[in-house]
């Protein structure tokens, strides 16, 4: 499986804030993880009523921890780079819903 994922985390301090460098912008470590990445068009509608068009799906195991507004850099089957900012994200459960199984992050990619 050559799709992986690359996030770009943002960096907390002890008290649960982002750190910043010197001109104010957070300052953020890069993940790896394996992925199942897909193109295909999602209509995500927020609970603010926006609506955003999404064209990348991907899968991600249930240890990446992922958040709406992290950066993220993939690569597909074909082996093609992209990048996009995570617009929403679900996670699939087993039957009874005490463990996650995976999660899949909906990317406005490029």
């Amino acid at each position: 499986m050559n799709q992986r994922v690359l996030v770009n985390k943002a960096v907390m301090d002890e008290s649960g804030t982002p750190k910043t460098d010197k001109y104010g912008r957070p300052l953020t470590e890069k993940v790896e993880s394996k992925a199942r990445v897909r193109r295909k068009s999602n209509l995500i509608i927020a609970a603010s009523g926006t609506e955003t068009n999404t064209n990348i799906e991907i899968d991600v195991p249930s240890q990446m921890l992922v958040k709406e507004g992290e950066e993220i850099h993939f690569i597909d089957m074909d082996g093609n780079d992209g990048s996009g900012r995570v617009v929403s994200y679900e996670e699939a459960t087993n039957v009874t819903g005490s463990r996650v199984l995976f999660r899949t992050v909906f990317v406005d990619g490029r």
